[in-house]
């Protein structure tokens, strides 16, 4: 076999891939990475030592957001721990429901990659499997409480709105117009 037959072959299983169900391919890595979110139970794993109490204080205390940020001592910002926090007081702190929660996140966190992507690549399946099986996304801060995973999701949610709903959300003001010009007139500066 000649490596063109051999590269042929990998483009016709990549399109092929792509004409599979995307929601389903995205989610496997995901759905094989449950057990491990789980099997841990109630113990804490690695850094989530500093990320749980502060979550249950933010949980608690959800209109003290103020108070409880003066008294934080880490530094990641309040944000994750309200999220988290406000989850938390539904399923009574429990480890593997907030592992879960971090799970679903990082899922809608590559269904919004994906959307991102179907816009800019003719393999947007494949690039977004890149991203989801990065391993330290997919095994060190998927299955556990970690900033991280919540901080991308709205990165890639900021993203999105830029790329693909093509600035709609910032249009109803006058400053996005003008900004939109100055932008026009920065690509025709750059890319002469």
């Amino acid at each position: 076999m000649t490596f063109s037959a051999l590269l042929e072959s990998l483009k016709s299983f990549f399109r092929w891939l792509e004409t599979q169900n995307d929601l389903l391919l995205l989610g496997v890595p995901f759905v094989l990475i449950i057990p491990r979110a789980i099997l841990a139970g109630d113990n804490l794993i690695g850094d989530e030592s500093s990320f749980y109490e502060p979550i249950k204080t933010f949980g608690l205390n959800a209109f003290s957001v103020i108070e409880n940020t003066k008294n934080l001592r880490i530094p990641q910002g309040p944000g994750f721990f309200a999220v988290y926090g406000f989850f938390g007081s539904f399923v009574d702190y429990s480890l593997p429901a907030l592992r879960l929660l971090n799970i679903f996140v990082s899922y809608l966190a590559a269904l919004i990659l994906f959307k991102i992507l179907c816009k800019l690549s003719n393999f947007p399946i494949i690039l977004t499997l890149w991203f989801v099986l990065n391993p330290y996304f997919l095994l060190l801060t998927t299955p556990y409480i970690y900033t991280d995973n919540l901080c991308l999701f709205f990165l890639i949610s900021g993203t999105y709105f830029f790329i693909v709903t093509d600035q709609r959300f910032f249009s109803f003001s006058k400053a996005s117009q003008s900004g939109r010009r100055v932008l026009d007139y920065g690509n025709r500066w750059i890319f002469r």
